[in-house]
């Protein structure tokens, strides 16, 4: 476990990258999520029928973004929907854009960090918690997920959407992997990764039970032509000295788990 101060410090340095985001992307769809469709609704369809959120469901969003997920979902299912960001600039613009639309089910957006999950709710509250493409920022991974099994319902659900690590590449690669990994991770310092084997392990150990692990249904070549996305990781890759490595790094995956 990491000391409190050490995560709040880290999790201020996340919600500045995401602030100074805003001053030089705009987002289309108001959506942060990289690995998305062209229509974004699909990419949201494709979610919520990997987590088989259903009607009456208590859902927290944890890393909410710009609230555009937590919306679509309010919009769409009759369910009571919390959506949290540490990002300053994004509450506010979710609050601004979506706080005052009439929905299907119930829709709050708060200011909170999602590193102490346990100081801001109760315990088993939630019949689902979900991280879509925000647990790369989760850096004390353990101490999160049990949090997260403390505010869920028993029975309850995690729901997470994460570039996960790449550590088997193709001969000759693995030293090149490691070094793009570690320039992103030094000049980031915002990502935290895991590979696959070592999130199930850690989250049985834990006490969740795995139930789903697929990659998106999301056509790629759909994906890849999407404008959106491309001018969204051209100005990343400028504005922000991203590395951009000649083989994948991460991929990503849909996982869901169960309170046991």
């Amino acid at each position: 476990m990491i000391e409190a101060e050490k995560l709040k410090d880290i999790s201020k340095e996340v919600a500045n990258f995401y602030n100074r985001v805003h001053e030089v992307i705009t987002f289309p769809n108001n959506s942060v999520q990289s690995y998305r469709a062209t229509d974004i609704g699909d990419t949201y369809e494709d979610i919520i029928r990997d987590s088989s959120v259903t009607d009456s469901m208590k859902v927290l969003d944890a890393g909410c973004g710009l609230g555009a997920f937590a919306s679509y979902l309010a919009s769409t299912k009759n369910c009571d929907v919390t959506a949290i960001t540490f990002s300053e600039t994004e509450f506010s613009k979710a609050e601004r854009v979506y706080g005052e639309k009439s929905t299907k089910g119930n829709l709050h957006y708060h200011h909170a960090d999602f590193h102490f999950l346990k100081d801001n709710f109760s315990s088993n509250i939630f019949d689902m918690v979900m991280f879509l493409e925000s647990f790369e920022h989760v850096y004390d991974k353990e101490k999160v997920l049990r949090d997260v099994l403390d505010i869920l319902k028993p029975g309850g659900f995690l729901f997470i959407k994460y570039h996960f690590v790449l550590w088997k590449n193709a001969a000759g690669r693995e030293d090149a992997f490691k070094k793009t990994l570690q320039s992103e991770t030094d000049s980031m310092r915002i990502f935290t990764h895991l590979a696959l084997h070592e999130y199930i392990k850690l989250t049985e150990s834990i006490g969740f039970q795995v139930k789903l692990v697929k990659l998106p249904s999301i056509n790629t070549d759909d994906y890849r032509s999407s404008n959106a996305n491309v001018e969204v990781a051209n100005s990343a890759i400028k504005n922000f000295n991203f590395t951009v490595p000649d083989f994948p790094v991460t991929q990503c995956y849909n996982t869901l788990l169960q309170k046991i």
